[in-house]
């Protein structure tokens, strides 16, 4: 896997970029990433701290865009926001090679016009 992180703040933190590489290590049990770019920069608005990630992956690449108070915050916000979409892809898979979608196992709302 390759990692591409940038830190555009005022006062970069060396320890994000490790913290960044376990967390990535993690998500890669779930599905395989070929390289990672992550953005980390201060926001002139409200929340300060805005992090982008996108993950190139086998099929549709996964993105993801969160905005914090703190670095670490948005950071986490961020990389469990791609988790959740690398297990919600990962548990489609299984249905779709049974021949049938997800949405068919779900349960459906009937409407009755009277």
């Amino acid at each position: 896997m390759q990692l591409t992180f940038k830190q555009l703040t005022h006062r970069p933190d060396p320890g994000l970029l490790d913290y960044v590489r376990t967390k990535l290590t993690k998500l890669e049990e779930l599905i395989t990433i070929d390289s990672a770019h992550i953005t980390l920069r201060r926001n002139p608005s409200h929340p300060p701290f805005r992090a982008a990630a996108h993950l190139e992956v086998p099929g549709p690449d996964l993105r993801a865009t969160e905005f914090a108070y703190t670095q670490r915050a948005a950071l986490d916000r961020v990389l469990s926001n791609l988790t959740e979409q690398a297990r919600l892809r990962k548990m489609k898979r299984p249905a779709r090679c049974m021949g049938r979608s997800l949405r068919a196992s779900r349960p459906t709302r009937t409407v009755s016009c009277r």
